[in-house]
């Protein structure tokens, strides 16, 4: 299973089956619910772009470190990008709870009993 996050050139490791990192996954998404608040609260356009781009910013520097964000964008805010990085990311964290939920079936299917035993 893959716990490294390949993005625009960036090894980012992030194990989902970790206590703590996955504690520090929900606060960092608790976090960002709540700058979400306030970005739509300013009308202004090109405030818009840098604040929604920020929120983007500062999970992943919550989530891997300070500076992670201005190494994946390259210091560029654009919301299309933010959204396709964060998608990628997505895609990333699902593909590991899928990867963990087949292999613990796969383990505990080895000592459920069978059904094809004789019935009295």
């Amino acid at each position: 299973m893959s716990r490294i996050w390949e993005i625009n050139g960036l090894s980012l490791e992030l194990d989902m089956e970790d206590y703590e990192t996955s504690k520090n996954y929900m606060k960092a998404f608790e976090e960002m619910s709540e700058e979400e608040k306030q970005v739509k609260k300013d009308g202004n356009v090109d405030s818009y772009v840098k604040n929604y781009c920020l929120l983007f910013w500062h999970l992943y520097d919550r989530l891997f470190g300070n500076g992670t964000a201005e190494k994946i964008f390259g210091g560029k805010y654009n919301c299309r990008v933010c959204d396709e990085v964060y998608m990628d990311f997505l895609d990333f964290v699902k593909t590991q709870q899928t990867e963990a939920i087949q292999r613990r079936n796969n383990m505990l299917s080895q000592y459920k009993p069978s059904r094809n035993g004789k019935r009295s």
